[in-house]
């Protein structure tokens, strides 16, 4: 299998992340996390017998200008 950052469905994998606090979303786009997200994929359906023709990553936390807010 090829590993490239368009899954297995031709759609570019997107991570998002999600302020708790604003509600924004953000999107993360790095190629190399991209990447080590497929390999483990690639190692989770080896391991289990599984074929994933989906993911999504979604991240939870506080944003930068929320961080900045609180602390003003």
């Amino acid at each position: 299998m090829k590993l490239n950052n368009k899954g297995f469905r031709k759609k570019p994998i997107h991570i998002h992340f999600k302020c708790n606090k604003c509600n924004s979303i953000i999107d993360i786009d790095y190629k190399n996390l991209v990447l080590e997200y497929l390999k483990l994929n690639t190692f989770i359906e080896k391991e289990n017998g599984l074929l994933i023709y989906d993911e999504e990553i979604m991240l939870n936390g506080v944003c930068h200008k929320c961080m900045e807010d609180s602390n003003a």
